[in-house]
């Protein structure tokens, strides 16, 4: 394993490829290839599996085989060739890991259309890396490293990315990749003989928006463009060795907005065009030195909305359109010094309106929309009566509604839907009846359901799926029998699959036998039969 790779190990825990595959025969248009995309594990490592055995890519129709080839733990990428008679066939490609002691162990497989050859002739089916999913040392799950399709250098094949790694020497600075171990070139060393740390990753056009530190300015604001690969300071926003140290980069269209911080004024909105002429402070909304610290941007008709602190209002709505006179509060939701909405309480999107949680110091912290206006920045429904709250967390739009999980003292947390008014704030299902929590995760939508972690009492916590009706909210799969159930990290949507981090040992099942400890990396595809563990992380790296 070579020094850099195993230095990406611990930047970044755990990392799967997306094997994009594509089948042509050898006389065929390579624009009429084939395509095969499916999310699978990147078990090819030599920490992942035993040394006395080998891996192997095979290709199969209909349960026979028609071809193989060996692998080593360095290939990601690679092709086999099939001599195939006439007919109609339907390829299947599996990475297998073969020992005599476990015999032949299925690691991950993709499938092809099907295709009808109507004559004897060979067909080539290529394999290669495309795509990472990846872990924190939390189990956090995460889609966005930084993808881009610029092919310009070579090894790369219009399909690279962008990540934090450390070759040992430079420290922890920004890299471009293929997603293969045999490219990676760093982009620039910011930060002489230390870390630059980049992060907070934001595309506009041509440009990777990012922070990193230098020894001379601080954090501040860097771009890279992706075609020439030049990185340069956008602008030293706060003289100095310490740096103005941008955080919650946003685009909005062509516009990058996010708060920075200055002697002058605190940490504030600004906004930048690329330029060091065009990154301007929007607004001092805190006045003074005292800091407003706005955060949780998002756009609506036109308008950009954000959390942000007055002396006078504390934590409120705000709205900007990029001018001074147009960053304006949208509503003092709880009236005085106390905060009503801040950006730890999320905030979405549905139709014309925001939706987020906020407390008007009457009714808790309960479900609240805003079309951008004071008189239309209301509450939908108070779901816990009173003064309490029934925090409403992992707002979700699927289909005509927004689901979301909610507390009351009769149901406890549970999954709950809104169509926007209070009539069409409903529960959805009790699914732990008698005041305890049902729903205990985040919410992800993929292809008309939603996916959840949730304990009935029975199960214990398992994975759950809905249609949004009380009949279509079912268990999805008993991963873990008893109880007790499965400790999860995070759910992620990508690819037409849910992936999930877990902590249940002893739950391997036969064909995962070479993978079992204390957490896992588990992908369903909405179906009990097609939610399975993939591997363990403590042995996981990016390829």
């Amino acid at each position: 394993m070579s020094g850099l790779r195993a230095l990406l190990t611990i930047s970044i825990l755990f990392g799967l490829l997306m094997l994009q595959g594509c089948l042509h025969d050898d006389d065929s248009d390579p624009d009429g290839v084939i395509q095969i995309s499916r999310l699978i594990p990147a078990m090819i490592g030599d920490t992942n599996l035993p040394d006395n055995g080998s891996l192997k890519v095979s290709a199969y129709h209909a349960g026979q085989l028609l071809g193989s080839q060996s692998i080593s733990d360095e290939q990601v990428e690679g092709e086999l060739r099939l001599a195939m008679s006439p007919g109609k066939y339907q390829i299947t490609v599996v990475f297998e890991f073969e020992s005599a002691a476990y015999g032949t162990v299925s690691l991950a497989s993709i499938q092809a259309d099907e295709i009808e050859l109507p004559s004897g002739q060979t067909v080539t089916v290529e394999f290669a890396a495309n795509e990472f999913v990846y872990a924190n040392d939390d189990g956090d799950l995460y889609t966005n490293l930084v993808e881009l399709g610029y092919g310009t250098d070579p090894g790369i094949d219009n399909h690279f990315f962008f990540v934090v790694a450390d070759d040992g020497v430079s420290g922890l600075e920004l890299y471009v990749t293929d997603g293969t171990s045999d490219f990676m070139k760093l982009v620039k060393d910011i930060n002489s003989n230390s870390d630059s740390n980049p992060a907070e990753y934001v595309v506009i056009d041509d440009y990777l928006y990012f922070t990193a530190t230098d020894q001379v300015v601080g954090v501040e604001l860097w771009r890279v463009n992706l075609q020439t690969k030049l990185v340069e300071l956008v602008k030293d926003i706060y003289s100095g060795s310490s740096g103005s140290i941008p955080q919650n980069l946003t685009a909005v269209g062509d516009t990058l907005y996010f708060s920075a911080y200055t002697e002058a004024n605190g940490r504030e909105l600004w906004k930048s065009n690329g330029t060091e002429a065009g990154t301007l402070l929007v607004k001092n909304i805190s006045s003074g030195s005292n800091s407003s610290n706005p955060s949780g941007f998002i756009a609506l008709n036109g308008g950009i909305y954000f959390s942000a602190s007055h002396e006078s209002s504390g934590f409120e709505l705000w709205r900007t359109d990029g001018t001074n006179e147009g960053t304006v509060l949208v509503k003092d939701i709880y009236p005085g010094v106390n905060s009503g909405y801040s950006s730890e309480q999320q905030i979405i999107v549905f139709g014309n309106r925001l939706y987020f949680s906020a407390n008007d110091g009457i009714n808790g912290h309960e479900l609240w929309m805003s079309d951008g206006s004071e008189s239309g920045t209301l509450m939908v429904k108070d779901l816990s009566s009173g003064d309490s709250s029934s925090y409403p967390q992992h707002l979700t739009v699927m289909g005509g509604a927004i689901y979301f999980s909610a507390a009351t003292i009769n149901e406890g947390r549970e999954l709950w839907k809104s169509d926007g008014s209070a009539l069409g704030t409903q529960l959805v299902k009790d699914i732990l009846l008698g005041g305890g929590d049902g729903l205990v995760s985040n919410i992800v939508s993929l292809n008309s359901s939603l996916y959840f972690i949730a304990d009935d009492g029975m199960a214990g916590k398992e994975l759950w799926a809905s249609d949004g009706t009380e009949m279509g909210t079912k268990l999805l799969k008993d991963s873990a029998p008893g109880s007790e159930g499965i400790d999860v990290r995070a759910l992620v949507a990508t690819d037409n699959m849910i992936y999930f981090m877990v902590s249940a040992p002893g739950i391997c099942g036969p064909d995962f036998i070479l993978w079992c400890s204390d957490r896992s990396l588990w992908r369903s595809d909405g179906t009990m039969e097609g939610t399975l563990r993939l591997q363990s992380s403590d042995n996981s790296y990016i390829r």
